[in-house]
């Protein structure tokens, strides 16, 4: 019975060791991707921001037609605040930070269009205006509806709310880009709930960049070319019309006296003519200067501003290469310790598979040699059958 016992043990320890071998995986990680919730709140939300921008250019774009140049530029002037504002918003790395600036500035947006009067707004446009910021804001609620549980939903509702309440503006400017994640952070603490975030596999990082790259490129052009249409409306009302309009008159001044004078003493004609003439160039070399310096400026600022981008543009694609590269290396940097960590395991294994069935089979061997020395007669002869 003892020995039945102690088989029985021996085998269930070698059966339990090699099933413990038998669930030995090796596999090389490169991060842990971002979970289906966090991707779900990105793809959404950076959909949400080319949807809003779209709706701010249209919007300031109507203006376009108004007769008050100083509305056209308050309008040019929105439509940029606004799309840098959102573009840095929706942007962000963490989802839900992201979200919640973007459900920010188009609560603040709309809220600051309700209060503020016509007059500081755009004029006649302003219920225009206002019904546009009514519908982004309608529309990120919307968003973060079906981007969230209702759980989170909820959450992320009263953490608007509250920061909204708790962080007013300083001057009339809701449009501003703010970061609100350490307020995220702690809002999230004070509910007794733990923040983290994982920022995914280098395949989500490269993703994610490219994204921020392709946002903040297009809204920086569209920044300069909107920027350009200011300059030529400021041009066109100030520097140039009114210098038009004092040449015209000086023209137009000396025209009469030439009439007075060819009506008076003909013999002088040709010579009042000569001057004419001599005015009439340099009035036209002066606009011709004017108009060359103004445009060359424009193009030399515009060749700088390209400059600028194309070297932010090297930059950034230069820091991604340098960030995918040190995460390759720091993977192959794990793969001597995976290694070195399979081989002792084979090692043991080997150890289980080869040695414990010997040492079993050694020691049932050397208990029935002793039960059988135990069995035979004292005189050392085998008992033999039916004595």
């Amino acid at each position: 019975m003892k020995n039945i016992f102690l088989r029985t043990i021996l085998s269930a320890a070698i059966l339990a060791a090699m099933t413990g071998c038998s669930l030995l995986k090796v596999s090389l990680s490169t991060g842990e991707a971002i979970s289906p919730d966090d991707a779900r709140v990105r793809v959404m939300t950076r959909a949400l921001y080319y949807d809003l921008s779209n709706r701010i250019v249209a919007a300031a774009d109507s203006v376009a037609t108004s007769p008050d140049t100083d509305m056209r530029i308050r309008a040019i002037r929105w439509k940029i605040r606004a799309t840098r504002a959102a573009v840095t918003a929706a942007m962000q790395t963490i989802p839900d930070v992201a979200l919640a600036d973007t459900w920010i500035l188009c609560t603040r947006m709309d809220r600051a269009f309700t209060h503020m009067p016509d007059s500081l707004l755009f004029g006649r446009y302003t219920p225009m205006m206002r019904q546009t910021a009514q519908r982004m804001k309608l529309k990120v609620d919307s968003v973060a509806h079906d981007a969230l549980t209702p759980e989170r939903y909820a959450l992320m509702k009263e953490y608007v709310e509250h920061y909204i309440r708790s962080n007013r503006p300083r001057t009339d400017e809701n449009i501003t880009p703010q970061n609100t994640t350490l307020a995220w952070i702690d809002f999230m603490k004070s509910k007794g709930i733990e923040v983290t975030y994982q920022s995914g596999t280098i395949a989500d990082v490269v993703s994610d960049m490219s994204d921020k790259m392709s946002g903040q490129t297009g809204q920086f052009t569209n920044s300069l070319m909107w920027s350009k249409d200011i300059l030529e409306i400021e041009w066109q009302r100030d520097s140039m019309s009114q210098f038009v309009a004092a040449q015209m008159d000086s023209l137009d001044r000396s025209f009469e006296r030439i009439v007075v004078v060819m009506e008076n003493i003909p013999e002088i004609s040709d010579s009042v003519m000569a001057r004419f003439n001599t005015h009439v160039e340099h009035v036209l070399a002066s606009l011709k200067s004017s108009l060359d310096y103004a445009f060359g400026q424009v193009d030399m600022q515009r060749s700088e501003l390209q400059r600028y981008v194309s070297a932010e543009r090297e930059a950034i694609i230069r820091q991604a290469g340098e960030t995918a590269q040190g995460m390759v290396q720091q993977a192959i940097d794990q793969v001597p310790a995976i290694v070195s960590r399979v081989a002792g395991w084979l090692a043991l294994l080997s150890a289980v598979v080869l040695g414990l069935p010997f040492a079993a089979g050694y020691w049932v061997g050397t208990l029935r040699e002793r039960a059988r020395r135990a069995a035979a007669p004292p005189d050392g002869k085998e008992p033999q059958d039916g004595k």
